[in-house]
């Protein structure tokens, strides 16, 4: 199973708000309006980086590099999903993942604008 599985199965707790995840520190959520430390320790490039090539479309991903950023849906289940930012910031890359309150439009696997 992958690092982040538990980070995600308590994220379909619905007083989440949003997750954050980035190189050099332990994740973060944001559970009805109040930050909260996962624990465990800082997260590694490995770690950050494997995250971020299994969740982001091929598309995002190339943005990613070009322009430093980018914006997709990422679907947990049928009721839960994330407006994901990723972004690099002197070299590193994170995520916040921001709950959407309700199914929002995605593309699908394989689809470019």
């Amino acid at each position: 199973m992958p690092w982040w599985t538990g980070i995600f199965r308590a994220a379909l707790d619905p007083g989440v708000e949003d997750v954050t995840l980035a190189i050099g520190r332990p994740p973060l959520m944001r559970v009805h309006g109040r930050l909260v430390t996962l624990g465990g320790a800082p997260l590694t490039e490995a770690q950050t980086m494997t995250l971020v090539e299994a969740i982001t479309p091929p598309l995002m991903l190339r943005r990613l590099h070009a322009l430093g950023q980018a914006e997709f849906v990422h679907i947990l289940s049928e009721r839960v999903q994330f407006l994901v930012h990723c972004y690099e910031f002197r070299g590193r890359v994170g995520l916040i993942l921001r709950r959407t309150p309700q199914p929002q439009p995605h593309l699908h696997a394989g689809e470019e604008d």
